[in-house]
């Protein structure tokens, strides 16, 4: 008696090569999902340990250990301490530009505007602790003003970190307007008076000095970006920007100061 060997159904090998592809694209899909899942805890990580950072670096080095190393410990009890408010008292960026410096598509001159107001952005979120512990609300509008024209510039300037992004004049002079109405502002406000003229103690000529340079690298390293843009492209600068943007920036410079002066 003989047997005859049975064979497979006919779309039995059809079957096998549709899930062998089927598992094939899957694992190569998984590629970029697992990429991107490793962005995000790298940067959870990197934002995570400058959240906790800062704050000693500001208050337990820099302010402690160098700036007020003779000031009495804080009675955290009675807080009769005169140095309370110096000794005693985040970030989806980072998740955007982690996968620009892993895929090298980061423009380098648009990170170091956005590392050189890292200071900036901490020292204006802090004042706003700073104000209400210490009652000075009058301030307050006068703060938000700057804080929410500081972050439309940072936006702009995070938008650009991406070389895919095109510099064009109008995001230049975004950033161009905002920060040297900062510097107008800031320098009627104290700059000339503790900088320039002296009077003020040293951690406010310090602090001012960290607020100014941000904003003067924000006007700088911009304008070399444009006249580079418009030398790439055998133009003028002229050539390059509409008059009604150089006339909008010159405008919103003068009514965002005369703003900010009145608040």
């Amino acid at each position: 008696m003989h047997f005859n060997k049975s064979k497979p159904a006919p779309g039995a090998n059809m079957m096998q090569s549709y899930m062998e592809r089927r598992l094939t694209d899957l694992h190569y899909k998984s590629g970029p999902s697992i990429q991107n899942y490793k962005d995000k805890v790298i940067a959870f990580v990197i934002g995570t340990v400058i959240i906790a950072l800062l704050p000693y670096l500001h208050i337990g080095i820099f302010y402690l250990k160098i700036w007020v190393p003779g000031k009495p410990k804080v009675d955290r009890k009675k807080c009769r301490c005169s140095c309370f408010d110096t000794v005693f008292r985040a970030y989806e960026s980072i998740k955007y530009l982690i996968p620009l410096i892993r895929e090298k598509k980061l423009r380098k001159s648009m990170f170091v505007l956005y590392l050189v107001n890292l200071y900036p952005h901490y020292y204006s979120w802090w004042s706003y602790f700073s104000y209400y512990n210490e009652d000075f609300y009058r301030y307050y509008y006068h703060h938000l003003y700057f804080t929410v024209t500081e972050l439309i510039a940072t936006c702009m300037v995070l938008h650009l970190c991406d070389n895919r992004n095109k510099i064009v004049s109008w995001k230049i002079f975004v950033i161009l307007g905002i920060n040297s109405m900062h510097m107008i502002v800031a320098g009627i406000d104290q700059f000339v008076t503790h900088v320039i003229v002296g009077r003020s103690a040293k951690f406010q000529s310090a602090r001012d000095i960290g607020l100014m340079v941000p904003d003067l690298l924000h006007i700088i390293i911009p304008v070399i970006e444009l006249v580079l843009m418009a030398k790439n492209e055998s133009l003028t600068i002229s050539e390059l920007c509409y008059k009604e943007e150089v006339l909008l920036c010159v405008l919103f410079i003068f009514m965002g100061t005369v703003f900010g002066r009145i608040l």
